[in-house]
């Protein structure tokens, strides 16, 4: 099944708000960049693991860099 792009898409304004948050309440971009790269981090790795867990679905298919 392909992902939704309108849910995709709401999801991005949402995260997007978290930032612009963060920003308000003081937190400098250095550390949302932080915050965020980690988060991208474990996500990659979350990634990684189920393509090599799960049997191989064309739609499926990760590639990690």
């Amino acid at each position: 099944m392909p992902d939704n792009a309108e849910l995709i898409e709401t999801y991005d304004g949402k995260l997007r708000k978290i930032m612009l948050d963060m920003r308000h309440d003081g937190i400098r971009h250095e550390a949302i960049y932080h915050v965020f790269n980690e988060l991208t981090l474990d996500i990659k790795a979350m990634a990684k693991a189920e393509s090599e867990l799960s049997p191989v679905q064309p739609e499926k298919s990760v590639k990690i860099a």
